[in-house]
């Protein structure tokens, strides 16, 4: 049961946070908010933008894609924060956004791998997403594990 969740207080704070950053009526602070959350669910601080898109992609099938949308989405965060614009299609960006985080939020809720703290997901999240370096990697672990005698 969710009581019983690793890492809830991690979740339910996401949570709320993403259900406050979608009740603003100016849909620009919405985005910029739902940004932040995004930001606590993948661990990402000190405006890592590439890791936090990286981190994000690894849980989707089209990883290089979803890295172009997200860059695009930062781009206007950016924007955003530094120049004070806003944009048209501000509402299309956020209900992006929403789903990036929906996914996100969705993978630490299922914790599909059993992990037992958000920095422990966020691990798994840094993984390649691609086949060859995951299986390398295997193979180069398992060399470890027989080095060390474990």
């Amino acid at each position: 049961s969710f009581n019983r969740h690793p890492y809830r207080a991690d979740i339910e704070n996401a949570l709320r946070r993403m259900t406050q950053a979608l009740d603003y009526k100016d849909k620009d602070v919405s985005f910029l908010k739902l940004w932040q959350v995004l930001e606590k669910l993948t661990a990402t601080n000190n405006a890592n933008y590439d890791q936090l898109i990286k981190r994000v992609a690894f849980l989707y099938d089209e990883p290089e894609l979803t890295k172009g949308v997200l860059n695009h989405l930062r781009l206007h965060r950016n924007s955003s924060v530094h120049d004070g614009k806003e944009h048209q299609r501000i509402e299309k960006y956020l209900y992006q956004l929403k789903r990036f985080v929906q996914m996100v939020l969705s993978f630490h809720i299922n914790n599909p791998f059993g992990v037992t703290s958000l920095s422990d997901a966020v691990s798994f999240l840094d993984l390649p997403t691609d086949s060859n370096t995951l299986k390398n990697r295997f193979k180069q672990t398992k060399k470890a594990l027989k080095f060390r005698k474990v």
